[in-house]
């Protein structure tokens, strides 16, 4: 990163120093303890003025960066514009609610949603690509209308993208074709990227966020390179795995093989389907839980373990029950292994009534709204909404037990703003809370649809770049009135506990009534939900 600096005001005198030596006036000083005193005149204005400018590509273009996007020094000037670019992104989902305190949860998280990843082009269109910091390339050449954004943090974040292409689609393009751009970049999805413009952790689960434009028709990179790039991701492993890699590839597998019948590649969809559904062979019918029932989990080669609640023995930062649901696109097999969706419901009810969910890591975020796939969505309204706004309990942090169980809401409004422990991971933690809280939320975050759970505002509108406006009302909600009782669409009865994203993006009305106790038949008269395989 560079950067530069410019005043308002000239200096009189400055003496540069280096580690523990005063240079003296040497304007030019190099290495990691550098830096500069600045004299200004006693006699001078009260007020200093300085403007930042940052590149990633070069120190001259920092220059012009600070010289030039924001023309003059007006503080007050630019401080309104700011706020009015973050008033411009934060009310494309406006909420009427008489409940302030969720309110201001819900717009916290909402901008740190926004937060990452960063656009990473400078004005005149370069831009410095992932893996090749020797090379400048120009957006302009690279594709129509594209600008580069790079900062990833994609096995943390993926399912945050559901969220960005619901409400900035045209950002969403970018961003997944910043990812096809990187896929000729970087090896192994992982940390061992050489080079970023920006700083960034990892990119495991791109390709999902890649697959999610896809099916939502955001597309301005080349699908075929796209492809490219997802089928080396999911054919590629690792040296060093765990059972935790192994069901994650899973996911890879997956995302590069909706790509290939989606351009007919077949004699690619055979290996990868295969890759897909490798899972199974993971899978341990007679593997017991601590308290000695027979559940069935996955394990290392799919044999019986001792104890499936180790934590970290056999994945990473969880243990075998964190990773039993990780099978986000096939939902439909994890049922057929277990039996039948009675079974798996009554072990996903276990799983939260016995406070083995942990809230504080992504691994299981998605788990309150497997109840849905179950023929229980009034299930995923209870559990969802209880990690949204109520007092629960915590076992874990990310890496083990806490020497006491921490009783708390997640999110909360105060300088915390969140549990012991828990890290927002890049948006990860504050997009769920904002999907959750809007009652939509993408289970499989590569599919265009997103489950209802429980909405906790009287009536939140979506403002969309189309010019039409979906809205949500929950009539009678409160923190006792979380049962969705009944539905409609535009008017229309509607009984199924997903929706697609083309209805939202179309616009129009979704009406729910709330009410204290559940309503056990409301979502299963429509629709199943969609399997990914």
């Amino acid at each position: 990163m560079y950067f530069a600096i410019l005043s308002d005001l000239p200096f009189q005198n400055y003496t540069t120093w280096n580690g523990d030596s005063v240079m003296g006036q040497i304007a030019e000083q190099q290495g990691p303890q550098t830096g500069i005193w600045i004299q200004y005149s006693s006699s001078g204005p009260d007020v200093l003025n300085l403007k930042a400018g940052l590149s990633t590509v070069s120190e001259e273009q920092a220059v012009i960066e600070a010289r030039d996007e924001v023309r003059g020094f007006d503080f007050d000037k630019t401080r309104k514009l700011c706020a009015e670019a973050w008033l411009n992104k934060l009310g494309r989902v406006k909420v009427e609610s008489q409940y302030e305190e969720l309110k201001t949860i819900f717009y916290t998280h909402l901008y740190h949603t926004y937060l990452v990843p960063h656009l990473s082009t400078a004005s005149n269109g370069d831009y410095v690509p992932l893996n090749y910091p020797a090379t400048i390339k120009n957006t302009a050449k690279t594709g129509s209308g594209f600008t580069y954004y790079s900062t990833w943090s994609l096995w943390d974040d993926f399912r945050k993208y559901a969220l960005i292409s619901l409400l900035e689609p045209s950002i969403a393009k970018n961003i997944a074709a910043s990812l096809v751009e990187n896929y000729s970049n970087f090896g192994m999805p992982g940390f061992d990227s050489n080079f970023s413009p920006t700083p960034h952790i990892r990119m495991e689960f791109s390709s999902a966020v890649v697959l999610d434009a896809w099916n939502k028709n955001l597309v301005i990179f080349d699908r075929e390179v796209a492809y490219k790039g997802a089928k080396t991701m999911a054919l590629k492993k690792s040296g060093v795995r765990n059972l935790s890699d192994e069901i994650e590839e899973c996911y890879y597998s997956y995302s590069a093989l909706k790509m290939a019948e989606a351009l007919g590649k077949t004699v690619d969809t055979s290996l990868l389907r295969t890759g897909a559904t490798a899972y199974k062979h993971l899978w341990c019918a007679g593997q017991k839980d601590r308290e000695g029932n027979t559940r069935g989990f996955f394990t290392p080669m799919g044999k019986p373990v001792e104890d499936v609640e180790d934590f970290e023995k056999n994945v990473y930062e969880g243990h075998l029950w964190h990773y039993r649901w990780f099978v986000l696109h096939d939902v439909n097999g994890l049922i057929s292994l277990r039996g039948s969706k009675e079974k798996l419901c009554e072990d996903l009810d276990y799983f939260f009534s016995k406070d083995l969910f942990m809230m504080v890591n992504e691994p299981d975020l998605h788990c309150p709204f497997l109840f849905n796939y179950l023929d229980a969505p009034w299930l995923t309204q209870k559990w969802a909404r209880a990690f949204t706004t109520k007092v629960v309990t915590q076992r874990y942090h990310n890496h083990g037990l806490f020497s006491t169980p921490v009783v708390s809401r997640i999110f909360r409004a105060d300088t915390k703003g969140y549990i012991e422990s828990m890290d927002d991971d890049a948006g990860a933690m504050s997009s769920w809370f904002v999907m959750s809280a809007m009652g939509l939320f993408p289970a499989d975050p590569a599919m265009p649809i997103y489950l209802i759970g429980s909405p906790v505002f009287e009536e939140y509108s979506i403002r969309h770049e189309n010019g039409k406006t979906f809205t949500v009302k929950a009539a009678g909600v409160s923190e006792e009135n979380f049962y969705i009782q009944s539905a409609k669409l535009n008017g229309v009865p509607f009984d199924q506990c997903w929706i697609s994203y083309e209805d939202i993006l179309n616009g129009g009305t979704l009406e729910f009534v709330m009410g204290p106790n559940p309503e056990k038949r409301w979502g299963l008269g429509g629709k199943p939900v969609p399997n990914g395989m």
